[in-house]
């Protein structure tokens, strides 16, 4: 028999709480993150965020912009 679910915080998954804490900071007056930013915002260290955003980016969530070295959401987030 399956346990009952809970809403409780043992329950979660911190790298999903992040990505999803992540995505919910791109705005219409801030659509790009830059590695700095994202650490700051998640208060994680660099390595953390970067894994992080490459892993969004594998997952097609988010693009990379070279020329301006940040993150964008991607189309697949329009669906």
């Amino acid at each position: 028999m399956a346990r009952p679910r809970s809403a409780g915080p043992v329950d979660l998954l911190r790298g999903v709480e992040r990505a999803v804490a992540l995505l919910q900071g791109f705005t219409p007056q801030r659509p790009a993150v830059d590695l700095p930013r994202a650490a700051r915002a998640l208060g994680v260290p660099r390595t953390t965020a970067y894994r992080l955003l490459r892993s969004l980016e594998s997952g097609g969530l988010l693009v990379y912009d070279a020329p301006r070295r940040s993150y964008r959401l991607s189309l697949a987030m329009a669906r």
